[in-house]
């Protein structure tokens, strides 16, 4: 009896750590990109947002919940974005991408820059940003840092509310 209470309070520890990493590696990476930082030949540098965690709602439909702290996180040499080939299939074949501001302007803006350059929907007081003519709401991706802080892979992630 002894050794049976052993083996299922290991079991439950077991469970509850692989529930701890299963909530971490589902929420604790989602990062809603809010702005590109751009250079001058149109390269995205580094990127501005917040990280956001997934809950339930009432009615059981996943919500977002955003963090109140900013980060800025600088682009690594070699990046590359995990998106899908069919942005209307976001569960579908995916490809590899080293340009962000191109796939962003090829899959939201129809392959039309903007003559002004992006507008960012981050730039207006909070009370505006539903009214604002913008050309960038937000992209949600999953990040992976290296050990400078800086990002290596943006794996992007469907959002059912975007």
């Amino acid at each position: 009896m002894k050794k049976l209470l052993s083996i299922l309070a290991a079991a439950i520890l077991l469970c509850i750590s692989a529930v701890a990493v299963a909530e971490t590696s589902t929420d604790g990476n989602i990062f809603e990109i809010r702005k590109l930082i751009l250079d001058e030949n149109k390269k995205v540098t580094s990127v501005i947002g917040v990280y956001e965690t997934l809950k339930e709602n009432e009615d059981g439909e996943l919500e977002p919940v955003y963090g109140e702290e900013e980060f800025t996180y600088p682009l690594a040499a070699g990046y590359k974005l995990i998106a899908p080939v069919d942005p209307e299939d976001p569960s579908g074949e995916t490809k590899e991408f080293d340009d962000l501001y191109q796939w962003y302007v090829q899959t939201y803006l129809n392959g039309t820059e903007p003559e002004g350059g992006l507008t960012f929907t981050y730039d207006y007081p909070a009370d505006q940003q539903l009214e604002a003519q913008t050309s960038f709401w937000f992209i949600t991706d999953r990040i992976e840092l290296n050990d400078a802080g800086e990002i290596v892979t943006l794996t992007d992630y469907y959002v059912p509310w975007s």
